[in-house]
């Protein structure tokens, strides 16, 4: 059988950007295809007033925008079709909209569950 560990050293050699990525972002409950929704669902989504909505080029430029206020942003929304890109300062997005042409990413707000203190 292969060394399971060899796959890891040479996906950590090349991986410089996704180490940062897996600290702060992390994909909604059911998958990052879809627009950022507050509901299962996928019919809710944030208050209007808990999300702005900017033109942006890219996923990248729209995490980047996001990183810049991370006190607030909990979450961005980035619109290929429209190059559009929504921060959202709303704690409840967790899901996304299957279907829809946006791409969802979440912004430092799933941890991952703690092992249970002895």
């Amino acid at each position: 059988a292969p060394d399971p560990d060899f796959a890891l050293h040479v996906h950590d050699s090349d991986s410089g950007g996704r180490d940062v990525m897996n600290q702060l972002w992390s994909e909604p409950i059911n998958g990052r295809d879809g627009c950022c929704r507050t509901s299962s669902d996928g019919v809710q989504s944030g208050a209007r007033d808990s999300f702005t909505k900017r033109p942006a080029a890219s996923l990248d430029e729209c995490m980047a925008r996001c990183a810049t206020i991370p006190a607030e942003c909990t979450a961005i929304e980035f619109n290929k079709g429209r190059s559009s890109c929504e921060v959202h300062r709303s704690p409840d997005v967790a899901f996304s909209a299957p279907g829809t042409a946006c791409v969802c990413l979440l912004f430092r707000t799933l941890t991952p569950p703690q092992p249970p203190q002895p």
